[in-house]
């Protein structure tokens, strides 16, 4: 909740209603990110959309990959068409949170306008856009969604995230300028073997996701 206040600080407005999460290095830090920015927007009535394009981060974090029983939290609902790709949603069977989308094949490297156009129909019937993408020194898609939402947000893991790896992440995102809103330093490191709590039934009874991240500052020049 402290991090959602502080997005929407740093973009002078509110949360922004899209918003781009990625990682310095790989791994489930930046999903564990955006999972819990969804959380907590849906949590406060919030219509959140997570849109997952990094490879399969978020429903391995979720273990919606038919591990355990993290996969039997979630329904299917009705895809979504754009851009020429079929995007898969699910949505928790119980309770409120985000809506997950999730391509049916990972998409390759997308023109500017071909992301504009995904994020536009994603945003469509949502107040809150969360995309999950790839480390800019990893994809040269990166900067395409980047550009395409109003805010990008980086993630680092203490312990994990190599301080060469941030710098060059931070580099490869200069071209952004004040739309890269700031930096999280994830303080422990997310646990992949944990399984998702159920998600609360009543609105009274919500416990609110906890914060596993720590904000850095409020912008990086």
């Amino acid at each position: 909740r402290r991090l959602v206040a502080r997005l929407a600080l740093a973009a002078d407005t509110d949360f922004p209603r899209s918003l781009f999460v990625v990682g310095a290095d790989g791994g489930h830090g930046s999903a564990k990110v955006a999972v819990d920015l969804g959380l907590s927007l849906a949590f406060d009535g919030h219509r959140v959309t997570v849109a997952d394009f990094e490879g399969g981060e978020i429903t391995r974090y979720l273990q919606m990959d038919g591990r355990k029983r993290g996969a039997s939290l979630f329904r299917r609902s009705n895809p979504v068409d754009s851009a020429g790709i079929t995007f898969d949603r699910f949505t928790l069977r119980a309770g409120s949170g985000p809506t997950l989308v999730l391509p049916r094949s990972r998409p390759g490297s997308l023109s500017a306008e071909e992301a504009d156009t995904v994020v536009a129909d994603l945003s469509a019937d949502t107040d809150a856009l969360i995309v999950h993408g790839p480390p800019p020194t990893r994809s040269r898609g990166t900067l395409s969604w980047a550009g395409a939402t109003l805010g990008t947000l980086l993630v680092a893991a203490a312990g994990q995230t190599r301080v060469r790896d941030l710098a060059r992440a931070v580099e490869a995102l200069e071209p952004l300028g004040p739309k890269l809103l700031g930096a999280v330093l994830l303080t422990a490191a997310p646990d992949p073997s944990a399984q998702p709590e159920e998600p609360p039934t009543r609105r009274t009874d919500r416990p609110r996701p906890r914060g596993g991240g720590t904000p850095v500052r409020s912008r990086v020049p």
